[in-house]
């Protein structure tokens, strides 16, 4: 849900009330009813609904010890700052690395693989921009697009 994504849960089993938590979607239940998650009653899903709840959420995976998934969202939000600056340099070092931690020696040289380790690299960007792959420009395709979200604070 911190890249964006909704996620499809089941309502039903919840016992509206904060002792009998026993499934994830109970969990996922109490938090919309709480306010934490927008719940979308036509399609079963809920979603975080804006940068302050994402941004706590962020802080709760690093308070719990989560350590490498906080340390990669840190890493991601370094390289979107340096990809606005244009900082060649540090970009090719840190795609490297993704790609080199993201993929195996036999899929290496796969161009989704290295799409995967962008994507992953990018993680924090999906907050401010919106990422197609294969995008249709011109005579040919774009191998990934980014294009701003309306008032990004980014931009």
């Amino acid at each position: 849900m911190l890249n964006g994504e909704k996620v499809s849960i089941s309502v039903t089993s919840f016992r509206n009330d904060m002792k009998n938590i026993e499934t994830c979607d109970d969990v996922l239940t109490l938090l919309a009813h709480l306010g934490y998650l927008s719940y979308d009653p036509v399609f079963g899903d809920v979603s975080i609904p804006n940068t302050e709840v994402a941004d706590e959420f962020k802080n709760s995976i690093r308070v719990c010890g989560w350590g490498s998934l906080s340390k990669a969202i840190g890493n991601s939000n370094q390289l979107l700052r340096a990809t606005i600056a244009g900082d060649k340099n540090y970009i090719e070092k840190a795609l490297d690395s993704y790609h080199d931690e993201a993929t195996s020696f036999i899929e290496f040289n796969d161009e989704n693989s290295l799409a995967c380790a962008i994507r992953l690299a990018y993680y924090s960007a999906q907050a401010q921009y919106e990422i197609f792959r294969e995008f249709p420009s011109g005579k040919g395709f774009a191998d990934m697009v980014f294009v701003p979200i309306k008032n990004s604070p980014w931009l």
